[in-house]
């Protein structure tokens, strides 16, 4: 029986990690990506980490996005814990479509058995554990943000506090440094995460916890475990001369959800095909985030939870953390808005450049409602094993259907993997045009390529021919880039050009198949015209210019 009762784990992740598996084998097999920004810097981040440790362990030179910034990791929210997995199943299969799809569906399955072992703190019994680890993990929100996910992986977090309330319970020591330890790596996949992680230890300390003998020993333990990565984004933050546009609080506002935007499915809805009329169509990309939908199962079953007396608080806790955090600086509702009590914080406190988005704090209100509603579930189940686990599958499957938008909004991205020429050889800077670092070409939700992400496609095949580009993008810009801006927006002007081969451009090369507007479309003709620049290849999908002696 014991024996049984340790598969128990084993069989619920491989169950978890067949049903996603299943759900997200529709991008890889047409050849698409899951989403069409983030999903891309997760990619180029990750494969430039691959070339770093080639380059550390063989000395050769493999060049660099975004030059002449010789660190582009700083330049936004590192996840280096996800590129590790990311590389492990790259080398594994050789191939990116396929390597974020094992990523996405591993960190998926991951985030379920998190919350499934969270969800035993409240009720031990392995149906309705298994539930509401599928209830967290399987809905609309979660894949709203799919292309966000590195900043949705929640595995960390919810072993973290299982342990540090199973330490309250049984007061055995190894389970408050097993969560101060796990805790602090959560830094390494997600500062976001992190951050979230240490406002839900601080309230539950302070309102539930109440043991101040032990405090120390556990912060000391979850901030040396974490220390480099605070460091490094201290340095960041201190030392490096960025532009961040994300720090406005009109785009934090636009960031933070709506009351609406809790009952709105994303599109394609297999239950709600029409409900998208009843709410503002929120076409532009990163508005598609804000679909933050949990099903009428988890919302009504999660909210009755709410009320319940018998359900512990810290639950509760965590709902309000995240619901107070995810509404942002104003509560809203159409073009209704009143200031929420984050505004202040946001006004005075300095917490903008990582705290940006703050809808994803609704992941805690998801963990919160996903366990309350399996724990009142669980009052309605049968008590025999079959019919327990007919009726747990028709939970289940009816979550599953009013949560899954089918098929699922997919990026053709096999043409764009791929640096157009492998067989081409030069050394030397180059500049990728069309590009517009300020991300002045605004992206639709389907948009395949746009200003923003174009540079992260130049990044990705940077890691491939290994020459430096100027092009790149992380999470904010170097100032130098968005200054080097100008002079792009004018090539092959003579000036233009003087300055940038000081800077050590010898090529530039221009994307046929880049190109968004008509406006891009004429670069082309100007730059075959320059008497500054030689043709050096020329095909239907690109032509490399040589820049002569100014």
């Amino acid at each position: 029986m014991g024996h049984r009762k340790n598969q128990i784990p084993l069989i619920h992740f491989t169950s978890y990690f067949l049903i996603f598996g299943i759900l997200f084998l529709q991008f890889p097999l047409n050849d698409s990506l899951p989403g069409n920004c983030d999903t891309w810097l997760t990619i180029s981040l990750s494969n430039t980490y691959l070339n770093k440790l080639h380059s550390f362990l063989d000395g050769s030179f493999l060049g660099t996005s975004m030059f002449p910034i010789s660190n582009i990791h700083s330049y936004g929210e590192a996840s280096p814990g996800m590129a590790l997995i990311f590389i492990l199943f790259k080398l594994l299969v050789g191939n990116d479509i396929w390597a974020i799809y094992f990523l996405i569906t591993l960190g998926y399955a991951l985030n379920a058995i998190g919350a499934n072992y969270f969800s035993q703190l409240f009720k031990k019994d392995p149906s309705i554990n298994w539930l509401s680890g599928f209830f967290f993990a399987g809905s609309n929100f979660f894949l709203a943000n799919l292309d966000d996910f590195p900043i949705f992986f929640y595995f960390f977090f919810c072993l973290s506090l299982y342990f540090l309330l199973k330490w309250k319970e049984v007061s055995h020591k190894k389970f408050l440094y097993y969560s101060a330890i796990v805790g602090g790596l959560q830094i390494y996949f997600s500062v976001y995460i992190f951050i979230f992680l240490a406002i839900a230890i601080t309230i539950l300390w302070i309102f539930e916890i109440k043991d101040f003998t032990h405090l120390f020993k556990y912060i000391g333990v979850f901030f040396l475990i974490s220390l480099p990565m605070v460091l490094f984004y201290l340095h960041s933050h201190i030392f490096l001369d960025v532009v961040n546009p994300w720090a406005d609080l009109e785009v934090i506002t636009r960031g933070s959800l709506g009351f609406f935007d809790l009952f709105n499915p994303l599109p394609d809805n297999l239950i709600y095909p029409h409900q998208q009329k009843l709410f503002p169509q929120l076409g532009y990309w990163p508005f598609i985030r804000r679909h933050a939908f949990l099903g009428i199962i988890v919302i009504g079953f999660g909210i009755k939870g709410l009320f319940n007396s018998e359900i512990k608080k810290e639950l509760k806790i965590i709902f309000l953390i995240g619901l107070i955090l995810a509404l942002g600086p104003y509560f809203k509702a159409y073009h209704f808005r009143i200031p929420s009590p984050l505004l202040l914080i946001y006004k005075t406190l300095p917490i903008s450049s990582f705290l940006r988005v703050p809808l994803r704090a609704y992941s805690l209100c998801a963990l919160s409602l996903s366990i309350m509603a399996g724990l009142e579930i669980s009052k309605f189940l049968p008590r025999t094993f079959y019919k327990k686990l007919f009726a747990v599958s028709l939970f289940a499957g009816a979550f599953f259907i009013e949560n899954i938008p089918f098929p699922l909004n997919k990026y053709y991205a096999k043409d764009l993997i791929t640096w157009p020429e492998q067989k081409v050889k030069f050394k030397g800077t180059i500049l990728n045009l069309p590009s517009d670092a300020g991300g002045r070409t605004l992206a639709e939700a389907g948009d395949r390529v746009f200003a923003y992400n174009r540079e992260l496609i130049y990044m990705n095949w940077q890691t491939q021919h290994k020459q430096n580009i100027l092009n790149g993008a992380n999470g904010y810009y170097p100032k130098s880039r968005i200054e080097i801006q100008k002079y792009i927006d004018i090539v092959p002007n003579g000036a233009s050009l003087g300055i940038l081969s000081e800077i050590g451009v010898k090529y530039i090369i221009f994307h046929k198949n880049l190109v968004l507007n008509a406006k891009e479309n004429l670069i082309l003709e100007r730059l075959t015209k320059s008497p500054y620049l030689k043709n050096f290849k020329n095909n239907k999908d690109i032509s490399i210019f040589k820049l002569k002696s100014i």
